[in-house]
């Protein structure tokens, strides 16, 4: 009966009440019967006992449920969150106890989600093994800004042929290991909720949350489109710079990987189908792709920064042409924020062993 931890605190209180039905009940006993014919003004002893033992428990029984509908009226109520830019935000907070805490350990900052089981967003980054430092960078520069739980993963061509997954040979005009395993992000989703690909030649400047907070669920694709028509005839180290429409638009794309059109993109499709068929996004109807703002993709070399717009500032940038890990670019626009993140990565590497 008290094994309620709030009953075992009012325990004293019981106790005491008791003790002092008690001592009355003993009081009255000791005072002379000046009239033995007369009805005895108290209650029996035993009645008195009885009365102030279920009083007792009445007591302590009520102040157990309020207490407990205190606590369950708190948890209920809408707490605040301050974002990465200091924002404030209202959340809806389930039980106090349900709650889950998340660690972001490049950052070490602490993040209060509303679920014992909250899902981490899932990133899927291109990789290339001449890109290894790329891709590092890239993640690094993703949760280190991250204000949600975020899972990186990495699309390892070799991984993939291992498994079976994927089987395509490579292609003269494929400038990357990932020009076609890419497509494969729902089908590496388990084809649930929504994902990101993004290439390992980004930098990340914003808040990923940002990102996933522009997701419309009326799309089966985000992604920014760019009318980009690049006059260089090579990129990175020497490959081969090709022209198509909507060229970039698949370097970084939301995918509602739950979409019924996703699945559509199966590994015997992306093992099999045209270039022109995936990056056009040609198993989707144009008003199934919705648009996200330039600067989640913004491109070196073809973007400008317009001076007090903020809006213009990169939160993004693809360093499409080549970056600065590549001796032919290493003095391209936004180097030094790239050659500045490294420095970071490599302080937490060292630091951490």
């Amino acid at each position: 009966m008290f094994a309620h931890p709030l009953m075992i605190e009012q325990l004293p209180k019981f106790l005491i009440i008791t003790l002092v039905g008690s001592v009355v009940a003993s009081i009255k006993f000791s005072l002379p019967q000046e009239i033995p014919s007369a009805k005895p003004l108290l209650p029996s002893p035993r009645l008195t006992l009885y009365f102030l033992f279920f009083f007792s428990l009445f007591e302590i029984h009520l102040i157990c449920f309020s207490r407990t509908r205190s606590l369950n009226t708190m948890s209920s109520l809408p707490f605040k969150v301050a974002n990465s830019n200091g924002e404030v935000s209202k959340s809806e907070s389930p039980r106090v106890e349900s709650d889950a805490i998340e660690m972001n350990l490049s950052n070490g900052k602490v993040y209060l989600n509303n679920a014992t089981n909250v899902k981490p967003f899932k990133v899927f980054v291109g990789y290339d093994p001449r890109e290894d430092l790329a891709y590092e960078v890239c993640k690094h520069s993703i949760l280190k800004r991250s204000s949600i739980p975020v899972e990186v993963i990495p699309i390892k061509q070799s991984e993939l042929r291992q498994n079976g997954v994927y089987w395509r040979e490579r292609g003269k005009l494929e400038s990357t290991e990932f020009s076609f395993t890419r497509f494969l992000t729902p089908y590496l989703a388990n084809y649930d909720d929504w994902a990101l690909f993004v290439d390992c030649d980004f930098l990340y400047l914003g808040d990923i949350k940002e990102l996933k907070d522009l997701i419309d669920d009326k799309y089966a694709v985000m992604c920014v489109q760019h009318d980009y028509t690049p006059k260089e005839t090579t990129k990175m180290d020497g490959a081969v710079q090709t022209v198509y429409p909507r060229k970039n638009w698949s370097s970084m794309v939301l995918y509602n990987c739950g979409h019924s059109k996703n699945r559509v993109l199966t590994p015997e499709v992306v093992n099999s189908q045209s270039g022109a068929f995936l990056h056009r996004f040609q198993w989707l109807e144009d008003h199934e792709i919705g648009s996200v703002p330039f600067v989640w993709n913004f491109l070196v070399g073809h973007n400008k920064v317009v001076e007090n717009d903020p809006l213009t500032y990169p939160k993004a940038i693809h360093y499409t042409l080549g970056g600065p890990w590549f001796e032919a670019w290493k003095d391209c626009e936004f180097a030094d924020l790239w050659l500045k993140e490294v420095e970071g990565l490599k302080k937490i590497t060292e630091k951490n062993g």
